[in-house]
C-alpha cells in the first residue's frame, strides 16, 4: 500500500486516460487545420484587408487569415471538420466580395 502512495506522490502514475484522450484530441484538431490561398479578386485597399480578416475570424472553424494585398489573395487556415470552403466562400460573397480558389 506504501509504495501505491508512493508513485502517487512522486507522479510517476501514468495520465488518465481523460487526460490522454484530451490532449490526443488537441493534437488531431491542430493536424486537421488546412490552408487555402483564394484570389480576392475585387480587394484593393487595406481597408478590405481588415475587412476580410476581421469577418473570417468571426467564424468558428477559422484559426487565421493572411492578406496579400499586393497578389490580391487571402491565405486562410481552417478546420474542415468544423467548416467548409463553401461556406468560407459564402460569407466572402455576402460581405461583397469575389473568391476563386487556387490550387
Amino acid at each position: 500500500m506504501t509504495f501505491y502512495y508512493d508513485r502517487l506522490r512522486h507522479r510517476a502514475v501514468p495520465p488518465l486516460p481523460a487526460e490522454t484522450q484530451s490532449r490526443r484530441f488537441a493534437d488531431l484538431n491542430r493536424q486537421q487545420q488546412v490552408s487555402v490561398t483564394l484570389l480576392i479578386t475585387n480587394m484593393a485597399t487595406k481597408e478590405d484587408c481588415t475587412k476580410l480578416v476581421d469577418m473570417l475570424s468571426t467564424l468558428p472553424g477559422v484559426a487565421r487569415a493572411i492578406p496579400l494585398l499586393s497578389q490580391r489573395r487571402l491565405i486562410v487556415t481552417y478546420n474542415p471538420s468544423q467548416i467548409t470552403l463553401e461556406t468560407i466562400c459564402f460569407h466572402l460573397r455576402h460581405v461583397g466580395y469575389y473568391c476563386v480558389q487556387k490550387i
